[in-house]
């Protein structure tokens, strides 16, 4: 069960060539110029819609290059990746840091270096 810290952790052990900044609005991610994953609070509008699913800890959100690989990526690990009405036609997988294993979001941003 990762948090934010562990995030970061990870990006600084393993992830080097990734930058970690902090914002108003909590943690990006990015390589080189471009932001690959951000720390998403859930609206009330996700809250609703995923009620009594919805992440109890922070959420992570990570960019992936297409629709069909975000479903794959929600298939496969549907304990952590998940998706919103907001993010229904938006190529990124939102993590439930909490349920999630490390590696996941390893192999999420990893793919954002080849």
């Amino acid at each position: 069960m990762p948090d934010l810290l562990d995030v970061e952790k990870l990006i600084c052990e393993r992830l080097p060539e990734l930058e970690l900044r902090q914002g108003e609005k909590g943690i990006s991610i990015f390589a080189g110029k471009r932001e690959i994953a951000w720390q998403r609070p859930l609206s009330k509008k996700d809250m609703t819609y995923l009620g009594d699913k919805a992440p109890a800890g922070d959420v992570l959100a990570i960019h992936v290059d297409s629709l069909e690989t975000k479903a794959a990526w929600i298939s496969a690990e549907p304990k952590s990746c998940f998706d919103s009405p907001h993010f229904a036609n938006y190529p990124a997988v939102l993590i439930d840091l909490l349920n999630c294993d490390i590696e996941v979001v390893f192999e999420l941003l990893g793919q954002h270096l080849d």
